[in-house]
């Protein structure tokens, strides 16, 4: 059947790209860490783990799911100098000894070995000699730590006792959410906690925050800065309670669901709209009065 250019063209219209006119899609996740939008609270960490290097030792990096601790890893990890350090970054860190162990010879490149205390001396020699072989000082950084057992923990704290506790031969950030704090308050675990250096807890966005990553990932595709009403930003900061993932979330639905209607701006009530048939969103309390 031939495809008439009408029809094209009809279906070009119907496309979200064209239809706001973006260079490209926003608020995906596909952001290079490069080009990431920096909140406040995102700076202050990034500060704060380039001053910890100069002092070694393990970082603690905590925030809620969504808050956007991944992010901020990966660009403080591009941000490292290739002549100065080398990074490792280890998001699986699973959940028994021997499966970690096993990440960490994967990681590392070393060979595989039959038992965990022959792993464990493998990857306590290779962090111990790397900085001298390579002249890098090796940063790694464990990412969604929430699983760890305390076996794995505890085998952790030995790798970083080096030569009697006199020297810190590598740095270790490990990232994740208050079910990672809360396990390492444990009292068992007071030794760890002593070796913590840094510690910053990633805070959701201000409203500021939120305006301006709105207008940040629009101007990124060349939309115009009012396609999201004051209004509707406000709501979305309400909903999202300043998550930057959720907010991607409501304004990419909100996006979809203008465009059905052939709407060029977004406001509160479209997005209000837009929630009544979503079951992954609320509004806030003080909204479900209201509507």
């Amino acid at each position: 059947m031939k495809i008439r250019k009408e029809d094209i063209e009809q279906f070009d219209r119907g496309r979200l790209q064209t239809f706001f006119a973006f260079s490209k899609i926003p608020f995906t996740k596909y952001v290079w860490s490069s080009k990431m939008f920096q909140a406040k609270s995102q700076q202050e960490l990034l500060q704060g783990l380039h001053y910890s290097l100069e002092v070694r030792g393990i970082s603690l990096v905590i925030g809620s799911p969504g808050v956007g601790k991944s992010i901020t890893l990966r660009k403080f990890k591009d941000e490292l100098s290739p002549q100065h350090y080398q990074p490792y970054y280890l998001w699986n860190t699973r959940i028994s000894p021997v499966g970690f162990m096993r990440s960490l010879c994967r990681t590392f490149q070393l060979p595989p070995a039959p038992y965990i205390a022959d792993m464990f001396d493998s990857v306590n020699a290779f962090l111990g000699g790397l900085e001298e072989t390579m002249g890098k000082y090796p940063v790694l950084i464990f990412d969604e730590c929430d699983n760890l057992s305390r076996e794995v923990l505890e085998r952790i704290r030995l790798l970083m006792n080096f030569e009697m506790d006199s020297d810190e031969r590598f740095s270790l950030i490990m990232c994740g959410t208050e079910k990672l704090q809360n396990l390492l308050r444990e009292h068992a675990h007071t030794a760890f906690r002593q070796r913590i250096t840094y510690c910053h807890k990633l805070r959701p966005f201000s409203f500021d925050d939120a305006r301006a990553y709105v207008n940040y990932h629009l101007s990124r595709v060349d939309g115009a800065p009012e396609i999201f009403t004051d209004g509707a930003v406000n709501l979305m900061f309400q909903m999202s309670r300043g998550l930057p993932r959720v907010m991607n979330q409501v304004a990419i639905q909100s996006l979809i669901h203008a465009a059905i209607h052939r709407n060029e701006r977004i406001d509160e009530n479209l997005i209000r709209r837009n929630v009544d048939i979503n079951l992954l969103i609320e509004l806030p309390d003080d909204e479900k009065s209201a509507a």
